[in-house]
Formats: structure tokens, C-alpha cells, sequence
């Protein structure tokens, strides 16, 4: 079977999910006529038989690398000077912080990564 490309489905897609299975489609043919897994189908039927809701949970996704602080004082700084080099920006220690933490995530990602690579080959 060939499943989707891209992440997501829409909300509309969803709705549609608990919309045909409501109708006695089966799951398998929803798949199908979405172009997902089937254990997608089933995750979505599932939460909207939960919650009556095929919204995104609240705090599903990547977290954030930065405090609301620290975005109100990069905003602040931005605001204060809207044109700014890449130097000024690459100077500033809130900058140099985020990247730092940004940087650390990354090496943790690729050594990870590498190590499942290792196993799989």
C-alpha cells in the first residue's frame, strides 16, 4: 500500500475518518480512501469516541527551546531595533544561549541517530 507523504491530516480528513466510520465503512476502506494506516483511522475514531473531538491535544508537537521570557526580551530587542544585522543578532548572549541549546539537541539527535543507524544496518 502506498500511505501519504506528508505529516498531518487535515482537520477536514479527520472529521471525514469519524464521519465514514459513523456510516459502517470499515476501516481498512477509510485507509484507503484517506491514503493512511490503518492505525491512524483507528487513532482517530478512537479520540473522537474519548473526547467527541479530532482536534490536535494541547502540548502534542515538538516543545519549545525557549522560555516566554526569553521570546518577550528577543521580541523586545527586535522591536527596539527592527533593522539589525546578523552580527548584532549572532552577539547578543540571549542569542548565543538559544543556539547553544539548540546545538546540544542536535549533537544528542545525531548520536542517537547514529546509533540506531548502526543497529538497522
Amino acid at each position: 500500500m502506498f500511505f501519504r507523504e506528508r505529516g498531518q491530516l487535515t482537520l477536514q480528513e479527520k472529521g471525514g475518518i469519524v464521519a465514514l466510520h459513523s456510516h459502517g465503512v470499515s476501516r481498512s476502506a477509510i485507509a484507503n480512501t484517506f491514503n493512511c494506516h490503518r492505525n491512524t483511522v483507528n487513532r482517530w475514531i478512537q479520540r473522537y469516541e474519548e473526547t467527541l473531538d479530532v482536534h490536535r491535544r494541547i502540548g502534542s508537537g515538538r516543545p519549545k527551546l525557549t522560555t516566554p521570557e526569553e521570546d518577550s526580551m528577543f521580541l523586545d530587542a527586535v522591536r527596539a531595533k527592527p533593522i539589525t544585522t546578523a552580527q548584532e543578532i549572532l552577539g547578543s548572549r540571549l542569542i548565543k544561549e538559544i543556539l547553544n541549546r539548540l546545538l546540544t539537541s542536535f549533537v544528542y539527535f545525531r548520536y542517537y541517530w547514529n546509533q540506531c543507524e548502526q543497529i538497522h544496518s
